[in-house]
């Protein structure tokens, strides 16, 4: 993997749940997951016709570096899920995940969704701080049933009304196009 300090160009990809480059993020993710939730995996496991918008970050146009799905829920909601950047890119110096949340807005809206919902893990903070910053609220957890991980999730939802241009002061190029 690229070190982040040797450029500061991302591209955002609108992809398929398939792509290869939205593949080796999940991938990272689910070992993440694995060693943070003590091996057992967290939630059920997802496709492409779960999850039919799919952003992937890379940077220097090699190296997929974060991701970020929405779900269609009941009209006119949405889901956020596989949510993650890579370690390595993490925290406010790159925007790795702002630019994901930015682009799954945009979708949303293009899809006339209003709502967005997701959930992330109650020990979390930083993903939790992370969403909150961007307007996301705590929300009842409505599961029937849980696994022994999936208590630590913390549901958060958020209504919007269109205001949330890309931020100028950013210190990337973005791109923003279909794969």
């Amino acid at each position: 993997m690229s070190s982040p300090q040797s450029s500061n160009t991302f591209d955002v990809c609108l992809t398929s749940w398939n792509d290869k480059d939205a593949a080796a993020v999940r991938a990272s993710q689910r070992q993440d997951d694995l060693s943070e939730f003590e091996g057992e995996p967290i939630g059920s496991e997802l496709s492409e016709t779960d999850v039919p918008v799919f952003v992937v970050v890379t940077h220097n146009v090699l190296t997929p570096i974060a991701c970020g799905g929405l779900r269609p829920l009941s009209p006119p909601m949405a889901e956020i899920n596989t949510m993650y950047v890579v370690p390595e890119f993490r925290g406010r110096a790159y925007g790795a995940a702002y630019l994901v949340l930015h682009e799954q807005e945009v979708q949303a809206r293009e899809r006339g969704w209003s709502t967005l919902r997701l959930e992330t893990g109650v020990l979390m903070l930083s993903s939790r701080k992370f969403y909150e910053r961007h307007g996301f609220g705590k929300i009842p957890f409505h599961s029937m049933e849980l696994t022994r991980n999936q208590r630590y999730l913390c549901a958060m939802r958020r209504f919007w009304i269109w205001t949330c241009p890309i931020d100028p002061s950013a210190k990337c190029n973005m791109l923003r196009h279909s794969c």
